[in-house]
Order: C-alpha cells, then structure tokens, then sequence
C-alpha cells in the first residue's frame, strides 16, 4: 500500500499538482505526435490540447483558487510554447510568421478557452486557423 504525501500547506500541495500535470502534458504530447511528421504531427498536437483541456481534471481550481491557477497558468505558457516551437520546422507558415509568435499565440488562444468555455470544435477550427492548416 502507498504512503500518502505529506504537504506542509495548501500551497506545497497545489505546486506539486501543477508540476505532476505539466510532466504529464508533456508526456503525453509526446506519446500523441510520435511518428508524425510536418503539418500531420501539428494538427495532432493541436487535437491533443483540446482533448487535453477537455478532460483536464482540476479545472475547476480557477474557480477555488484564481489567483494561484492564474500564476501557474502564466508559468506553463512559456514551458508550453518552448514545447511547441519545434512542431512549425517543417511546416509552412506565412513568410512573416516567427514559430515562436505561432507557438504563443496557440498557447493564448487554448489558455483563453480554458479560461472561458468554448466548444471543442471551435477551439481547435481557431488554432488550426492561427498555424494555417486545414483540418
């Protein structure tokens, strides 16, 4: 039988659950794009952000813990947009677009969905409209 983890405070708590589902968000993005290439690894990965906030469990800590989810989410946006500056090397874009700028402005738009509920359909009919694929 597993010992349960001791927090010193309500904080410690919610930092180890951010960090458990960020490592998890990787992971699986990761498990999701493999052998995929090009625009194909791209339209995956943008499914998998809105499968991921669809069924992402503590949503509702925006609700009991604003203030803290808010400086979390802020936190995971670099992290995320980091993650997803490789998936536009070998994917056409705009010749003015930076995939550091495409990569922030996906990460802002699904954070916003998350933020305020949109449909899943439209969330990802707006990020495929921000990269320039076609879904």
């Amino acid at each position: 039988m597993r010992r349960a983890a001791a927090f010193s405070s309500k904080e410690e708590l919610l930092h180890a659950l951010s960090a458990h589902e960020q490592a998890h968000f990787e992971t699986a993005m990761a498990d999701a794009i493999r052998g995929l290439s090009g625009a194909r690894r791209l339209d995956r990965a943008l499914r998998f952000i809105v499968e991921f906030q669809r069924d992402y469990p503590f949503d509702q800590l925006v609700l009991l813990e604003p203030a803290f989810m808010l400086d979390q989410l802020e936190r995971s946006l670099r992290t995320m947009v980091s993650g997803l500056v490789p998936l536009f090397e070998d994917v056409t874009t705009p010749p003015d677009a930076k995939p550091a700028d495409l990569a922030d402005l996906v990460m802002r738009v699904a954070l916003s969905h998350f933020l305020i509920r949109g449909s899943d359909a439209q969330l990802l009919r707006q990020l495929r409209h921000v990269v320039g694929i076609r879904g």
